[in-house]
């Protein structure tokens, strides 16, 4: 095929590895490359939040990235299709709708999967913890049990960081929604997180415990049918939902596209994460393998990777050195124990509880606020919102199920399988404010003589309204009259609406929402105060640091410690 005359940058798969490049398509096409993005959705959904989604910790679109946005932007042209075969040969690839794309250069980060275990007959039978998606197919599965006469029982095979954070989570699920049932955690291994520090693994067996958890440590699954997993040792383990968490594995498309893979079937990169049998071809993420060994598939590494791909991609076009990538031998993860708990391990530190929860929020939220919608000029999420098809606004998401889809794409919108989609997604994405997205103002401050409140003061730990006795003190400590008329708004007119709701409670019925709030009032030219008159406590001011202050001290004293042994 003859090629064009702009070089080509193909990113195969919208992973974690690619966010930073996508991000930065302007930089790209401002330098005559043609960028184009192949994906089977225009959602990456963020694996950090994977298991808070399936607890609603967080909702579907709080953990997922429009990517088609991203590259779409920065003059990038995204492709809806799956990649089904590479061609070194001819520079190109095929897609599952028949088409080719040629490539100058590509960079590859097609995920991974957990594999269908032999002893498993039907892969009905099964839920695996990959793609992320099925966190919320999972969320409804655990719900439909909600109708249950008996006790429903979960099975979850694997008992390394997935499996543990599946446990945990579901049992959120079945505590909130009223659900008397059985949760077991089976794992060939001697113990839970066998990879981990010792304390880590007595941390999460005792967690279980208390949780109600049933742990079966030395026991391997040999057989599935219907209901029923065999053991080894002989044991039948009955299940109404088989959940497998039993490590990951990359696809088989490299292998049978006669790329170098590892024993995995990842892709053969070097420290330069550039394929060793096509340089032309880079990658990164759960999808390749490191000098020949998988990294441990943690989206840490994935994250790191995207400065370098960006780098490596452009340089390789110019012929200019490549720069190398090396991993960090000491790394920070945190795993959601369900109930706004952590269990953090960094190296040979390791703590839990709510601090280690608090930390691993701020991390995973301030990461999303980097890709979420980022404007780079006023209006531009509204156009792209406008220009979007029908097909575009129902894309949820790879495999995401009835009623899992009709409510993720509406943002958590109950709605019966009769509802239109396209337009409850349309209307919930109206005013130019999508799902996901935190519309920026021309002007920061706040309306002049209005109070500050966080809204999330109302709340609990585990996100119920506080007792009443606690809110009217709080209200009263604010300055608010119950005879006087209160006005109330936030950024958006949602958040505001939960104080509403907690001071008609109290018996504030002179109370009033403003639909326009700050996205109508900061972009007018209205007056506005920029040194806002906070209810403030040395605690309110401190919390918004909290998170960042207690990560470096641990970075510091686990320095530390590394030196001295």
């Amino acid at each position: 095929m003859q090629k064009r005359g702009k070089k080509t940058i193909v990113f195969g798969g919208g992973g974690h590895a690619h966010l930073y490049s996508l991000r930065r398509t302007h930089e790209l096409t401002a330098q005559r490359f043609e960028v184009v993005l192949v994906n089977p959705s225009r959602f990456l959904y963020y694996s950090g939040m994977a298991p808070g989604m399936l607890s609603r910790i967080y909702r579907p679109e709080e953990g997922r990235i429009d990517i088609k946005y991203l590259v779409e932007k920065g003059g990038g042209r995204f492709v809806k299709d799956y990649l089904t075969e590479i061609h070194p040969d001819s520079g190109e690839i095929s897609l599952a709708g028949g088409r080719t794309i040629p490539y100058d250069v590509m960079s590859l980060c097609l995920g991974s999967g957990v594999p269908n275990q032999d002893f498993a007959a039907s892969i009905d039978h099964l839920t695996p913890v990959k793609p992320v998606e099925n966190m919320e197919n999972l969320y409804w599965k655990l719900r439909g049990f909600e109708e249950w006469n008996g006790r429903p029982r979960v099975l979850i095979v694997g008992g390394g960081p997935g499996g543990c954070e599946m446990a945990c989570n579901c049992r959120k699920v079945f505590e909130d929604h009223g659900i008397e049932g059985q949760i077991t955690i089976v794992d060939a291994n001697p113990e839970l997180l066998k990879s981990a520090p010792g304390k880590a693994r007595r941390i999460m067996r005792e967690f279980m415990q208390r949780r109600g958890i049933e742990v079966l440590t030395g026991t391997r699954v040999v057989k599935v049918e219907d209901g029923v997993a065999h053991t080894q040792d002989g044991q039948r383990l009955r299940f109404d939902l088989l959940i497998l968490a039993v490590g990951i594995k990359p696809p088989d498309i490299f292998r049978k596209s006669g790329l170098k893979v590892a024993y995995d079937d990842g892709l053969w990169i070097n420290e330069h994460l550039q394929s060793v049998t096509d340089p032309r071809i880079f990658g990164g993420g759960d999808s390749v393998a490191f000098r020949g060994e998988p990294l441990t598939r943690l989206g840490v590494f994935a994250i790191r990777q995207g400065p370098v791909i960006f780098h490596n991609l452009q340089a390789f076009l110019r012929g200019e050195p490549l720069k190398k990538f090396r991993p960090q031998p000491v790394f920070l993860y945190i795993l959601n124990l369900g109930n706004y708990e952590g269990l953090a391990i960094w190296g040979p530190l390791v703590w839990s509880g709510k601090r280690a929860w608090d930390l691993k929020h701020y991390i995973d939220t301030r990461f999303m606020r980097r890709f979420q919608y980022p404007e780079d000029r006023p209006g531009e999420v509204a156009e792209y919102f406008e220009r979007l098809s029908e097909e575009d606004v129902c894309d949820v998401g790879v495999n995401i199920e009835s009623p899992g889809a009709l409510r993720a794409a509406t943002g958590g919108t109950p709605c019966s399988a009769t509802d239109d989609v396209s337009s409850l997604a349309r209307e919930k994405a109206a005013g130019g404010v999508p799902l996901g997205y935190r519309k920026r103002t021309r002007r920061g401050g706040h309306i002049p003589s209005s109070t500050w409140l966080n809204w999330k003061r109302s709340l609990r730990r585990d996100n119920t309204m506080k007792p009443a006795a606690e809110l009217r003190e709080m209200f009263d400590r604010a300055g608010f009259d119950p005879n006087g008329e209160l006005i109330v708004y936030c950024q958006s007119a949602a958040c505001s609406g939960h104080q509403l709701f907690a001071l008609k409670l109290l018996g504030h019925d002179n109370v009033k929402n403003y639909d326009g709030s700050w996205k109508e009032w900061g972009n007018s030219e209205l007056p506005i105060q920029t040194r806002p008159d906070r209810l403030t406590t040395v605690a309110d001011a401190a919390r918004p640091y909290a998170a960042g202050v207690l990560g470096l001290a641990v970075l510091w004293m686990a320095a530390r410690r590394l030196r001295r042994g």
